[in-house]
């Protein structure tokens, strides 16, 4: 599925405000380019603990 810029910029405020970020350096999300709002999630992605829910452990059962 081929996303338009528009589309990808409404993808990512959604996931952004979904984490309850609503502003970045005193700006809306809505103010912000699709290279802004790319870096911000990447941003707040990469500042979340990996256990606490947003990027938790993946268990993968084994059989025995």
């Amino acid at each position: 599925m081929i996303q338009t810029k528009e589309q990808r910029r409404e993808i990512i405020i959604n996931k952004l405000i979904a984490f309850q970020v609503y502003k970045k350096d005193d700006h809306i999300l809505h103010e912000l380019s699709l290279i802004e709002l790319e870096r911000a999630y990447n941003k707040f992605l990469h500042q979340q603990h990996p256990h606490d829910g947003f990027g938790s452990l993946k268990i993968r059962w084994r059989k025995k």
